[in-house]
């Protein structure tokens, strides 16, 4: 969007130069101009070329206006009414406590939480938590057990009626709480003195 963005600048300030030079150029020496609208009326390759060049011109700033128009905007904070007034709640402090909730299932070992929240509010707002799970777990279940654990949390923080989707997704499996954690072994080059 932010190449498009300056490409579009770009040519539109070169459209826009050509043709205030071209305008000031056909006042100050009016035969140029009629010697331009005869090569325009005898040329139809020259019309043709023209024509394609200022519809790809309208077209890309067409597409431009519309990314630029609905260009998704995330929200900072979650509101949602309260008896005496409204109540907003930043989408950190919701990524922290679902942390946590995810945490309290015991087969989780660790979770990172986004909240992403747009700000037109038919979007539904969208939960991911990234796992690290318990191996030889049953996935599925604890899965849902998280999925719960976070919809129970997410309905306690943000008291809202709208659509949420949870998304879990398991990064990596390590082992049992308690067990030591394999190191992987890393070359280091060779160790001196080598050993004959």
């Amino acid at each position: 969007m932010r190449k498009l963005s300056k490409a579009l600048t770009g040519l539109n300030w070169v459209i826009v130069v050509a043709d205030g030079t071209f305008i000031l150029v056909w006042f100050l020496w009016p035969r140029i101009g009629e010697l331009f609208l005869q090569t325009w009326e005898e040329n139809w390759q020259f019309k043709s070329i023209s024509a394609l060049v200022a519809l790809a011109v309208v077209a890309l700033n067409i597409i431009w206006l519309d990314r630029k128009i609905t260009k998704r905007k995330y929200a900072t904070h979650i509101p949602f009414a309260n008896p005496k007034g409204e109540v907003a709640v930043s989408v950190g402090a919701l990524e922290d406590t679902l942390r946590k909730a995810g945490l309290s299932v015991g087969e989780v070992r660790d979770m990172k939480v986004s909240v992403i929240a747009e700000e037109r509010p038919e979007v539904p707002i969208r939960v991911v938590g990234v796992l690290v799970l318990e191996e030889g777990r049953d996935v599925p279940q604890v899965t849902a057990m998280v999925q719960d654990a976070l919809s129970r949390r997410f309905r306690e923080v943000v008291a809202q009626e709208g659509e949420v989707h949870y998304e879990i997704r398991v990064q990596k499996f390590r082992g049992a709480k308690g067990e030591a954690e394999e190191e992987e072994e890393v070359f280091r080059g060779p160790q001196y003195p080598v050993e004959q």
